[in-house]
């Protein structure tokens, strides 16, 4: 029996989320006009990724999330002063936002599937990040209906 409907998460199955997660936090760290090292950078990763484990497991809000990723890692550099955590959540959004480009062969996969499959997206991440993304990455026209979970 073949399934009829396909769901596919967004972050590192159809978009390279590395990519953009690192030149997201790349644009934030050019902004405020700090340097930004890869132990700097591995800190954050390994932040982020325990706060969305957290979250997965019912521990923290998705709202506290995104705000304490910052608080954390600016806490950590020893910047306390000057440091809004829901701001650098907001620019670091825009940022994100500009992240697209697909996966190795994601574009053909999808192109293949949607001519004997109903193809859907489904993310934890954030609706209107992750919507603007895919509108760029040109992954979405006429293959995919996207499920936004937030």
């Amino acid at each position: 029996m073949a399934y009829q409907t396909l769901l596919f998460d967004i972050d590192d199955t159809l978009l390279n989320f590395q990519a953009a997660e690192k030149q997201a936090l790349e644009g934030l760290f050019k902004e405020l006009k700090l340097p930004l090292d890869r132990k700097i950078y591995d800190f954050y990763h390994a932040e982020n990724l325990a706060l969305w484990q957290q979250f997965e497991l019912g521990k923290i809000s998705k709202p506290k999330l995104l705000v304490k990723r910052f608080t954390t890692l600016f806490a950590h550099l020893g910047i306390t002063t000057g440091i809004d955590g829901q701001q650098m959540e907001q620019r670091y959004r825009y940022y994100l936002g500009q992240g697209h480009e697909p996966m190795p062969q994601a574009p053909e996969v999808l192109n293949d599937l949607s001519q004997k499959h109903d193809l859907y997206v489904v993310t934890n991440g954030v609706a209107k990040t992750q919507q603007k993304r895919l509108s760029e990455a040109t992954l979405t026209a006429s293959l995919l209906t996207c499920l936004f979970l937030n």
